[in-house]
């Protein structure tokens, strides 16, 4: 029977990080592996850009793509009209990884409601249409496919954060439907984007509702500060969407 020995030693391997290795042998003696966790986050990666979006998808279902990548994490698409978009790694959560543009798209656009009726909210707006119908066709084709074919929002491919998902807490909203922060929000820095990612910072849309008025949405302002804003007004969209 082969005696594990009791004493320690330090070892720097980053290549186990990628595997499921209990123990080493050196010089006949057995060792028991325990992975030091400063050194896994120091080896988190900071860029998706080798990665196809069906390899991140696969990642984020299998629940490894936190165990690699860092929050923030970024990755350029080119969209079908030719303006370039840098997504970034922005949640994992309840098995699955949510993504959301550095800055906002390049066309500011209105929340302005589509019927004359009060309506239920983010999917009743013409924000929502826009996404979801013009933007949604302008994706590169694989991720289009991915989003259509399967996504944590059912029919809502592409979405904004919730008040409380950039916050953690309902400032202006009532009872916001995602009730968690995203961990990319943790850092006030980036609630702050551009209309464009070469434009001037600008105020941007959330999904929620101001309070009880359906006329009027939550959002954050130029300087990442939570505001709220008539329906009418047009503010800039980020692209968000999640495996």
């Amino acid at each position: 029977m082969t005696n594990i020995m009791k004493e320690e030693i330090t070892l720097t391997i980053p290549q186990l990080n990628n595997y499921d290795i209990k123990t080493i042998i050196l010089n006949n003696k057995t060792y028991k592996l325990v992975q030091n966790e400063k050194c896994a986050d120091s080896m988190l990666k900071d860029s998706l850009e080798d990665l196809s979006w069906n390899d991140i998808f696969k990642l984020a279902n299998e629940g490894m793509l936190h165990t690699k990548y860092k929050i923030g994490a970024s990755k350029d698409i080119t969209l079908k009209s030719g303006e370039v978009v840098t997504m970034q790694f922005a949640d994992y959560y309840d098995g699955h990884a949510t993504f959301i543009s550095k800055d906002c798209l390049e066309t500011p656009i209105s929340m302005k409601y589509n019927t004359h009726d009060y309506p239920n909210g983010f999917e009743d707006s013409i924000a929502y249409k826009y996404l979801n119908n013009q933007i949604f066709n302008l994706l590169p084709d694989d991720l289009h496919d991915l989003l259509y074919n399967g996504t944590a929002y059912g029919s809502r491919y592409l979405t904004l954060p919730s008040e409380s998902n950039v916050f953690g807490e309902d400032i202006y909203a009532i009872n916001s439907l995602e009730d968690h922060q995203w961990a990319i929000f943790e850092d006030p820095k980036n609630r702050i984007k551009k209309l464009g990612r070469s434009g001037t910072f600008y105020d941007w849309w959330e999904f929620s509702v101001c309070g009880n008025d359906p006329t009027t949405f939550c959002g954050v302002n130029a300087s990442g500060a939570a505001g709220y804003d008539d329906a009418t007004y047009s503010h800039g969209v980020p692209l968000c969407f999640s495996t």
